[in-house]
């Protein structure tokens, strides 16, 4: 994310580039000398033109002002731009909230199914299944006591985006949070049998390959048979959290929803989550 700051005159000049890491320089110097300037001149910003030692909150564009410096700096935000290897230019904006369709590696590879266990919790979005934009299938192995279970199985995201599926007064539930636009909710209509369950959703995306955030269909089964059903309008286009991952038998983050209190510890057996993109 790049611009340009010069020291002899604190002006900055802004113009969108892909994120890049700046070679470092050393600033060991100063703690022999307080006083002691600082040895980088140049540094990028993703900013406007301003004079920061009088304008420190960077309210005043002073581009219109000063065309000539404004151009002084931008030759020198290309030369600085070839000299970091930040060309060619990115001129993408909200696709860089999602790091698949930007292109970034995920910790997982290529991995179409994952697996996961009690305890696992606060996966980060880079490590958990990438199911924006695509079908997917999400299946619990799960025991029932015979007083009942209750509790978070799997969420990712929180309050102001994600899924969450769960256990409710007996009875299975899972939650598709757009965004806090709204959050579709499917809920079995008799509570789960005593014993071990197998729990599955399927996640069928409506849209096509490129197509952001288009509609889905909700199965929910218990021991293969339908429970529970319906289809969504929309779903989440770009990202589903900005700092909340993936939990398994709690939820340790914000709520998914609002019909119950965190973390909402499963009372029931996890054997396991298993999640397969499609």
């Amino acid at each position: 994310m790049s611009s340009v700051v010069h020291s002899l005159d604190l002006l900055q000049f802004g113009v969108l580039s892909r994120e890049i890491a700046t070679m470092p320089i050393s600033f060991a110097h100063t703690f022999d000398d307080a006083k002691a300037k600082s040895r980088r001149t140049t540094q990028y910003f993703e900013l406007g033109m301003n004079r920061v030692d009088e304008d420190f909150s960077q309210a005043n564009d002073l581009a219109a002002a000063n065309p000539q410096k404004l151009r002084e700096l931008q030759d020198m935000w290309w030369a600085e731009a070839a000299r970091y290897n930040v060309l060619p230019l990115d001129w993408r904006a909200v696709e860089r909230l999602n790091a698949e369709l930007m292109g970034r590696p995920s910790l997982a590879g290529d991995r179409k199914t994952f697996t996961y266990y009690p305890g696992q919790v606060g996966l980060p979005n880079e490590a958990a299944p990438r199911i924006l934009n695509k079908s997917w299938k999400l299946t619990a192995d799960i025991e029932v006591p015979e007083a009942g279970a209750e509790g978070m199985i799997v969420t990712h995201g929180g309050l102001v985006g994600g899924y969450g599926l769960y256990i409710r007064d007996g009875k299975p539930t899972f939650v598709y949070n757009d965004l806090a636009l709204e959050r579709f909710t499917f809920t079995g209509r008799e509570p789960l049998p005593k014993g071990k369950v197998q729990l599955t959703v399927d996640f069928a995306y409506n849209g096509g390959a490129g197509e952001r955030g288009k509609g889905a269909a909700v199965t929910m089964l218990v021991n293969g048979t339908k429970v529970a059903g319906g289809d969504m309008p929309r779903t989440i286009p770009l990202q589903i959290s900005l700092n909340e991952g993936m939990d398994i038998g709690m939820d340790v983050g914000s709520a998914v929803d609002f019909t119950y209190k965190l973390p909402f510890t499963f009372t029931g057996t996890i054997d396991k989550v298993t999640i397969e993109l499609k």
